[in-house]
């Protein structure tokens, strides 16, 4: 079976097919996603999901000569590289005497991470251990990276005292953040409120969220004329997506549904900068949003004109086409 054939003649995922075929965690992620588009462009190399480009990853991509670790010359799994290592053994044990815990060293990746970031009891010094823990593989990885990458070798001493000034420093900066006072007399903040578009041209607020407790995503819209007259809304289930993906799916389902009513005057508000941002200049293939952001540039020409804003940072963009 092909991808295509999930797909119905509209373009769309054809959802009832991909729910037999598939465990339905994997099928809400699956059409959380654009369909892939038949442009017969060649495909590109993306990295998906949660994996780290590891030597083992690549080579059994054939995107690597082999799949040893580039320190010790073992295998390199994501395990091996940020904890199991010589090196980053070492670096773990030599940071705090916690880690020499048999626990530490011997759960799966996903324990290792999950109990990690969310252990609130242990700190070292005046640092959280979660924060620690962070820094560590950021630094392990980083240094793994100049290596394979630059030929640079770190000493281990070296990034053990990087590591504990980075976490220092954030710690300070966390500290700093939740003992300033912010004050709601301040005398350029300024009301937030919905303005109508010109005469003759409707608005399009728009808006994507994703649920903090099951990842499930969805997004939403309303259409108003000059006046504020309510015309149209909204709302669909997109799957599980990150947020950035939910708020590309409010504005291309937005815009699709004004443009089969007949609006070509369309001003669009959302409080995304990063959409914007995309929107404007486009995005190369391997990135998550590069189909839906191509889909939403593709019906901008079939617009009279179209304005994208957000309210919240200011910014105005038009697009003249």
């Amino acid at each position: 079976m092909m991808v295509s054939d999930c797909i119905d003649r509209n373009g769309v995922w054809s959802s009832e097919m991909i729910m037999d075929l598939v465990p339905k965690e994997i099928a809400a992620k699956i059409i959380g996603m654009h369909p892939p588009l038949n442009d017969e462009s060649l495909d590109s190399v993306s990295w998906l999901g949660n994996s780290l480009p590891t030597n083992s990853l690549q080579f059994q991509s054939k995107m690597a000569p082999n799949s040893c670790c580039p320190r010790c010359g073992l295998e390199e799994s994501i395990l091996h590289s940020l904890r199991d290592c010589v090196f980053s053994r070492y670096v773990w044990m030599a940071l705090s005497h916690s880690v020499s815990s048999s626990s530490f060293f011997n759960c799966s990746l996903e324990e290792w991470i999950s109990s990690n970031l969310l252990n609130s009891s242990l700190a070292v010094g005046n640092v959280h251990w979660s924060l620690i823990f962070g820094i560590v593989v950021d630094a392990i990885w980083r240094c793994r990276n100049r290596l394979v990458f630059d030929r640079v070798m770190i000493d281990c001493v070296a990034l053990c005292v990087e590591v504990s000034a980075r976490s220092r420093c954030t710690t300070l900066a966390f500290r700093q953040l939740s003992n300033s006072v912010v004050h709601s007399e301040n005398p350029n903040s300024s009301v937030i409120r919905w303005l109508p578009p010109d005469t003759d041209w409707v608005k399009l607020n728009t808006d994507g969220a994703v649920s903090q407790g099951n990842m499930v995503a969805g997004c939403g819209g309303v259409v108003r004329d000059h006046l504020g007259a309510f015309i149209f809304a909204y709302a669909k289930h997109v799957g599980f997506c990150s947020v950035t993906q939910a708020e590309f799916w409010g504005i291309l389902h937005g815009l699709r549904l004004a443009l089969q009513r007949g609006f070509l005057n369309v001003c669009l508000e959302t409080n995304s900068a990063s959409s914007v941002q995309l929107i404007q200049s486009g995005c190369n293939p391997p990135h998550s949003c590069a189909i839906l952001v191509f889909q939403i540039r593709s019906l901008i020409p079939k617009l009279s004109t179209c304005i994208v804003l957000t309210s919240s940072m200011k910014l105005i963009m038009l697009l003249m086409l």
